[in-house]
């Protein structure tokens, strides 16, 4: 199950990195990019605290809190895109890529029931 988590909880974190990083952002965006900075730290963060938990309780601790923290992410990310006059290119293809990685790691939180 970890490995299925962590590789899209990676990508969310590297393009989010790369947002802020490498694009230019109105005030406003980079606060939602940091957002998603901060629901993705988070959810990294459970990961590597309940690898010590039994799957059982893993998942019991993991489905909810992941399942709130997918929902902000993906919401952020599509919040973003829904101004593409607003976005580069560049931009829309990171938060595209984020969106993609958050629903792909809903997805297989949902087969883990």
């Amino acid at each position: 199950m970890q490995d299925s988590i962590v590789q899209p909880l990676v990508l969310i974190l590297n393009q989010a990195n790369t947002l802020l990083l490498n694009t230019v952002l109105a005030d406003d965006q980079q606060q939602v990019v940091h957002a998603i900075l901060a629901e993705a730290t988070h959810l990294r963060d459970l990961v590597i605290t309940l690898s010590e938990l039994t799957l059982e309780r893993v998942q019991q601790v993991f489905d909810f809190e992941a399942r709130q923290r997918l929902t902000n992410i993906i919401g952020y990310a599509e919040m973003l895109l829904e101004e593409p006059e607003r976005v580069s290119q560049k931009q829309a293809r990171l938060l595209a890529e984020i969106r993609q990685a958050g629903r792909q790691l809903a997805r297989t939180i949902m087969q883990q029931e």
